[in-house]
């Protein structure tokens, strides 16, 4: 069986990294072979369910030159800049974490993976009064992608949660390959009963 190569950026304590490594189809499956996150906690829950190792280091520090090739790179940049929540501030790009999907940016140019897919809030549509995902968009097609996103909720594919996320997915523009999100697996009804 053929095995893709993942790069995984801001990996967190793995939760795209386990979808990917599940995701076997056909003669096709993946492998994680270099991973990053600079949050400690997230590290040694990661070390504990994996059996690859994580680099646990501020990804600023990184020298991506010296990081495997890859066929595919994944992640979720940071999102907290661009949340909706409550007492979320959207710093957006005017902070230092804001602008660190660059980094994810550089890795993709650097390696010219077949596909990368990151993940972010709901938010990313809005800020920046819709100027911010226009942005990210752009910078990746600069390195030579097709970029499609869609804001998805992961209930309608099976998760038992409402969750809503900005699914961001470019295809190495010279493959000719254009990308469609999947339809919706799972349909969501809901059924309300009066007491008597």
């Amino acid at each position: 069986m053929k095995k893709l190569k993942i790069m995984s950026l801001f990996a967190g304590c793995g939760g795209m990294d386990l979808g990917f490594l599940m995701a076997e189809h056909q003669n096709l499956a993946y492998e994680i072979v270099w991973a990053n996150d600079f949050d400690k906690t997230a590290c040694e829950t990661y070390k504990k369910n994996f059996k690859h190792d994580i680099v646990c280091r501020d990804i600023w520090d990184i020298d991506l030159d010296k990081t495997p090739d890859v066929d595919v790179i994944i992640g979720g940049f940071p999102c907290q800049d661009f949340s909706v929540l409550k007492g979320g501030k959207r710093g957006g790009f005017k902070t230092k974490r804001g602008v660190l999907y660059t980094k994810f940016v550089e890795a993709v140019s650097k390696k010219q993976p077949l596909f990368f897919v990151a993940e972010n809030v709901k938010g990313l549509l809005t800020a920046h009064n819709g100027w911010a995902i226009k942005k990210i968009k752009q910078d990746f097609e600069k390195v030579g992608y097709k970029v499609q996103y869609k804001l998805i909720n992961f209930a309608d594919y099976g998760v038992p949660q409402n969750r809503e996320r900005v699914i961001i997915v470019g295809i190495r523009s010279d493959l000719g390959i254009n990308f469609v999100f999947p339809e919706p697996t799972h349909k969501i009804s809901l059924s309300l009963s009066k007491k008597h």
